[in-house]
């Protein structure tokens, strides 16, 4: 037990806690999953991201970390799309509103791609170096 560690099963009892909340979930755009570091003290860890802007289109989303969301909803906006629930906007005006920010959720997701496109790249070197007989493992034959 380290010093800090006044009750172990407590910590356990909570950790697992967290883990049987989040279940499977992941964020949708960096994947992070662990409960560890989904940790919010006052709020939900994954929240709903209103990828359209919730005034625009309710219902489309993607459930997104606290980070990633943040990052997204200021996408949007950067992209200038208007979030606002203003009365009086026309459906054309919403629909434009509503792409704007489609593309920019496009494009961190065309980002978190690239990223895991190079991480995999990256493991089929290492995988060549380390393991070179893996390229014979027959995906469709499990051992």
């Amino acid at each position: 037990m380290s010093p800090r560690e006044t009750s172990p099963i407590a910590n356990d009892a909570r950790k697992g806690a967290r883990r049987r909340r989040l279940a499977e979930s992941v964020c949708a755009m960096c994947g992070a999953s662990d409960p560890a570091v989904l940790v919010a003290p006052r709020r939900t860890t994954l929240e709903f991201h209103h990828v359209a802007g919730s005034a625009n289109q309710a219902t489309v989303g993607a459930v997104l970390c606290r980070n990633c969301h943040a990052v997204a909803t200021e996408a949007q906006r950067d992209a200038g799309a208007d979030l606002s629930h203003a009365d009086g906007r026309h459906a054309i005006e919403r629909l434009a509103a509503a792409l704007r920010s489609l593309g920019s959720f496009f494009a961190l997701l065309a980002e978190a791609c690239a990223t895991w496109a190079d991480s995999l790249a990256a493991l089929v070197i290492a995988f060549d170096v380390q393991l070179p007989g893996w390229r014979t493992i027959d995906p469709e034959d499990p051992p």
